[in-house]
């Protein structure tokens, strides 16, 4: 089943990423997003630089500079929050496929689907399983995604703020894991899938781009909303006293 997912997400990687995300054109056999594209061609020339801002919100609350990636990269999280992290960070992932979905993709929100069962393994191999968080800052987290999952315009500026930013945690996870860390591939999976997954990010930026200017500013706003409560759940999950180099 992983092979099939892979090969699709090449097929959509090809077609819709062949540099950057930011060359990746507006995919032609996505109908609903082609007429949109078509509608809105005058206004993505003449509107607000939307990259600029998805950006700026992800530099903002870099994942990759939070204390607790930082931690697990080096080898000195315990194991302990490793496991918090899968158990209760899984309450997000597991919204993951509904924000796919609200906006139209019931195929990515199949894969979704099934890479939450990749995220089960990593967490029943820590010994926990995915359960209700109960660190304030992922419970608002998962409170967040669940408002901004919710609506179309919304998740697509919300996903983006997540999987813009996945390729990058998960290849630092996954090497964190392998050298650090006790566990069998099995728990690896999840993240050997994604380390290398810029389709989606690729396909999320250019629905995002042909949006009329009303929603694309929701959109914007909904990923800097979301870039932050991310960020904030890490931080809340970091042990006091942890030191990183």
């Amino acid at each position: 089943m992983l092979q099939a997912v892979s090969g699709n997400r090449q097929e959509r990687y090809n077609r819709t990423h062949p540099k950057n995300t930011r060359d990746a054109p507006v995919d032609e056999g996505d109908a609903v997003w082609n007429k949109r594209a078509v509608k809105n061609r005058q206004f993505r020339k003449l509107g607000m630089n939307f990259e600029k801002r998805l950006d700026q919100s992800i530099t903002k609350w870099n994942l990759l500079e939070s204390r607790f990636y930082q931690a697990w990269s080096e080898g000195c999280l315990p194991k302990e929050s490793l496991a918090q992290y899968a158990n209760e960070y899984g309450a997000f992932i597991s919204r993951i496929p509904e924000g796919w979905a609200n906006h139209g993709d019931e195929s990515v929100a199949e894969e979704e689907r099934e890479h939450l069962k990749l995220w089960r393994n990593f967490a029943q191999e820590l010994g926990v399983d995915i359960g209700d968080p109960k660190t304030q800052e992922v419970v608002e987290l998962v409170k967040t995604a669940d408002a901004l999952f919710s609506e179309p315009v919304t998740a697509l500026g919300a996903l983006y703020a997540f999987e813009a930013q996945q390729p990058g945690t998960a290849e630092t996870k996954l090497a964190g894991l392998r050298q650090h860390y006790d566990v069998t591939e099995k728990a690896c999976e999840y993240f050997v899938v994604h380390a290398q997954d810029y389709s989606e990010p690729a396909l999320l930026r250019n629905r995002i781009g042909v949006l009329a200017d009303a929603e694309q500013l929701r959109a914007v706003t909904a990923c800097e909303e979301m870039c932050r409560a991310l960020r904030k759940a890490l931080d809340g999950m970091t042990p006091a006293g942890i030191s990183v180099q």
